[in-house]
């Protein structure tokens, strides 16, 4: 079955039942493989080596074919505004994915992070950002 038979549903549901009716775009995370189930119940909190599964949905399609999706870890001890880049990757949306794109990526160092994820041509606003924790 493919995945967007099992995403979309599963999106639209979040979107009619959490009430984020004027966020265009947002990032579900789990410590398992994005299912139907899992986008039901996300998870933010991860052990140190675990995957971190993502879901990065917009409810109106992008722009352009690509994605820019940044982490960054935050904490006081970090120099340069508290903030320290620790993944950048752009992706290229495939046809059926001009509303969302998943993966995974793996963290080792313990402490809060923020994925946020932009058009490339338009780097000063990110389309969807959010925060998890690494154990």
């Amino acid at each position: 079955m493919k995945i967007k038979n099992i995403v979309i549903p599963a999106i639209i549901s979040i979107i009619l039942l959490s009430g984020c009716v004027k966020q265009q775009a947002f990032i579900c995370f789990n410590n398992r493989p994005i299912t139907e189930e899992t986008v039901l119940n996300p998870v933010s909190e991860f052990n140190s080596g675990e995957k971190i599964y993502y879901l990065f949905f917009s409810k109106k399609p992008l722009e352009n074919d690509y994605i820019r999706i940044q982490v960054f870890k935050q904490g006081d001890s970090i120099q340069r505004g508290g903030y320290e880049m620790v993944r950048v990757k752009d992706y290229r949306l495939m046809k059926d994915e001009f509303f969302y794109q998943t993966d995974y990526f793996i963290l080792y160092e313990p402490g809060r992070y923020i994925m946020q994820i932009y058009n490339p041509q338009n780097l000063n606003i990110p389309l969807a950002s959010g925060e998890f924790r690494i154990k």
